[in-house]
């Protein structure tokens, strides 16, 4: 199982050993894309005990959270799923357990988090359900509390096994894998549109590049993105790519947005773009040229929000 961040330039996957080393357990691995080739796979230090299993990465949507499964100490039975967060310095947190909502004494495994950062989705046999292991979700709140889970139902759902679910960006479609009397022979892969009800929140993609206004050579930066309606920032803080300048987030549709950019020895940048009425099913485009900090330069500030009087 693999996943990729939003920029297709960093990918996690599961690693198990070779049939000598059946003592030692599944660990998760990263690797890095550089000049068109994948880096050497780096060993994420997620456990305390070689037995332990970690596996079924799935990344969030800013790159900042690993979601997991695991069969480490200290869970509530079976595989449980965790989370570890990414820190200023780069190192992965002490893995944390999902909690008793989601987790429970049988397994839970096959994490997807949605590009909406806000829907879980998960194979269990723990809760109560159709078969062996069936489909779940959960939503985050305001407050980053995960809700409790809701079984996804039948057909989607049977007496047979379905583990492994992966959805669009735009919430409509899921891919499945599933054991069922028609199919081919053991795991089959399905397609299924995805009822309203059980749906994400639909997001699309934001990709831009940013540029030396005079010279047009790529630059890397700090962007950040906020959500006009409640000030909110979406990120933390982007970075766009030092060779090309490109930098690609997943943002929800349907609001205003403020982008500022910052660059030592540039002058700040910031504008206001909508996606109140933006359809396209292709990313939303944004290229930026900052401009050298000379004397006599200016520079027109697009996001100044204030009460008017």
């Amino acid at each position: 199982t693999m996943c990729f961040d939003s920029r297709g330039k960093t990918m996690w996957f599961t690693r198990c050993p070779s049939e000598d080393k059946m003592r030692l357990g599944c660990d998760i691995y990263m690797a890095e894309m550089k000049g068109g080739n994948f880096d050497e796979p780096v060993l994420l230090k997620l456990k305390d005990h070689d037995s332990t299993n970690v596996g079924h990465p799935c990344i969030s949507p800013d790159g900042k959270s690993l979601i997991f499964a695991s069969d480490m100490a200290g869970g509530y039975g079976g595989l449980d799923i965790y989370k570890t967060t990414l820190g200023d310095d780069y190192t992965w947190s002490k893995p944390e357990n999902l909690g008793p909502k989601i987790n429970t004494e049988k397994d839970e495994e096959r994490p997807f988090i949605h590009p909406d950062d806000k829907t879980l989705y998960f194979s269990s046999d723990g809760h109560p359900g159709f078969g062996h292991a069936d489909f779940f979700y959960c939503k985050r709140d305001a407050a980053g509390n995960w809700g409790a889970p809701v079984n996804l139902g039948f057909p989607i759902n049977t007496p047979g096994e379905e583990i492994g679910i992966c959805i669009t960006t735009d919430g409509n479609t899921a891919y499945i894998g599933s054991e069922r009397p028609e199919g081919k022979g053991g795991m089959d892969i399905y397609k299924f549109e995805l009822d309203e009800s059980v749906q994400p929140q639909h997001v699309t993609y934001i990709k831009g590049r940013v540029f030396d206004e005079m010279t047009k050579a790529p630059i890397k930066t700090n962007i950040q993105l906020f959500d006009i309606s409640n000030g909110g920032n979406l990120y933390g803080s982007l970075t766009s790519d030092n060779s090309s300048g490109e930098f690609l987030a997943t943002i929800p549709y349907g609001n205003d947005y403020a982008c500022q950019v910052s660059k030592e020895g540039y002058l700040f940048y910031s504008a206001n773009f909508s996606l109140k009425n933006f359809t396209k099913n292709e990313p939303y485009q944004l290229d930026i040229y900052l401009k050298k900090i000379e004397v006599g330069k200016s520079v027109v500030l697009n996001n100044i929000f204030f009460e008017v009087n």
